[in-house]
Order: C-alpha cells, then sequence, then structure tokens
C-alpha cells in the first residue's frame, strides 16, 4: 500500500460529528486527566489499548481499565478486533471526531452538587494538563523567541460582536480544530520522509462569553 493511499484509508475512518457530553458519568470519566489523554490517541485512527499506551509512554497495564471505562460511558467504542498469536486484539476509537460539554451541564445553577463536582475536575483536568505540557515544553528548551516556528504560542484574544460574528468564530475555530485532528490521523509513523522524528504538539482551546471587564 502507497503512502497516499494508506493517508486515504486512515482518513476514512476518522471518527465524524460531535458529540455533546451532558451525563453525569461521562463527565466523571473526562475529569481524569489520563483518560482525556486516551481519547486523544484514539480520535484518529482506531489503537488498541497496547498502541495507545505506545503513544503515550504508559504501561498497557496501567490503561485497561481506562480504557473499559471510556468505553462503559459511550466515549470511545469498539471497532474492530483481530486475532494475534492465541489472543484477539481489541481496536478503539473515539465515538466522535470532537467532544463539547452542554451548556446546561456547565450551569452552576440548577445541578447537583456530586455533578458541579464532576464538572469541576473535568475542566481543571483539561486546563491543568495543557497548563503542564507548557510548562514542560519551556523547561526542555524550546525556543524562546516568538517569531520561530518551534516556539510555543500562548494567546488570550477577547472580542464583542452580534451573536451572529460570534457564532461565525466558533464554526471557524470548530472547523479548525477538525482540519487538525485530520492531519493529526495522517500521519501515524514515529518519522517524517526525511527521516527525523515528528514534533509532537498539543492544542487546548477555550470559547466562551465573559463577563470580566475588557
Amino acid at each position: 500500500m502507497s503512502k497516499r493511499t494508506k493517508k486515504k484509508v486512515e482518513a476514512a475512518t476518522l471518527p465524524a460529528g460531535v458529540q455533546t457530553v451532558t451525563d453525569l458519568a461521562q463527565i466523571r470519566a473526562l475529569a481524569d486527566p489520563l483518560r482525556l489523554k486516551i481519547l486523544g490517541a484514539l480520535s484518529g485512527v482506531p489503537r488498541t489499548t497496547k498502541q495507545v499506551a505506545l503513544v503515550l509512554g504508559e504501561k498497557p497495564t496501567k490503561l485497561y481499565h481506562h480504557v473499559e471505562a471510556l468505553e462503559r460511558v459511550g466515549l470511545i467504542h469498539l471497532t474492530e478486533t483481530k486475532p494475534n498469536r492465541g489472543t484477539v486484539e481489541k481496536y478503539f476509537q473515539a465515538a466522535a471526531a470532537q467532544f463539547q460539554v452542554a451548556a446546561s451541564a456547565l450551569s452552576p445553577g440548577g445541578i447537583a452538587p456530586a455533578t458541579r463536582s464532576a464538572q469541576e475536575r473535568m475542566l481543571t483536568s483539561i486546563l491543568d494538563m495543557a497548563r503542564q505540557e507548557l510548562l514542560d515544553s519551556l523547561q526542555s528548551g524550546s525556543p524562546s523567541d516568538p517569531s520561530s516556528e518551534d516556539a510555543p504560542l500562548v494567546a488570550r484574544v477577547r472580542f464583542k460582536g452580534s451573536k451572529r460574528k460570534v457564532q461565525a468564530a466558533r464554526r471557524r475555530l470548530l472547523h479548525l480544530i477538525a482540519k487538525m485532528r485530520a492531519e493529526a490521523a495522517e500521519t501515524s509513523d514515529p518519522v517524517d520522509s526525511g527521516g527525523r522524528a515528528e514534533a509532537k504538539f498539543a492544542l487546548t482551546m477555550v470559547f466562551c462569553p465573559t463577563t470580566l471587564p475588557r
């Protein structure tokens, strides 16, 4: 199979659509930083737990019950099983291309304390993971010159406008995320065409209403 054909096959297997997270069990599952990483590793082509462990640099035995938990609440699903030397390999994939938390699930009013606590842990896990990744990047000697294409990007943009303008901006962000997911899925080899190790980057995005003064 040629590299171009392989890319087309991988792209065709990408999960599609947006899944809205509303269930307390799903919110609790996403409150674990490791499960967030597993979900990210399964957002492209289907992978076995061992393959996910290799991507994340973890031991497979540490991931099995986390994968089972994500499958149990419907955030990932089993796509294929293959016999391999007397065992059965299970391939999992994210249930959707993108996940979003329902606005009602994030509302501070009218929800049970247990749900609110799970929400806070989920959001804290996401933001803490992004913070740790950025700190690790800076400590590892990433270029400090912002003009360098290898330097980390940290930006905060606030704007105001009509509801239509805000919705259009949100759609553009979703399109960008979907495009980046597709491009990431097409790159499954640990080295590029020149034999060099591929760089790994992460994007964490928050787009929400704010009441803070400008």
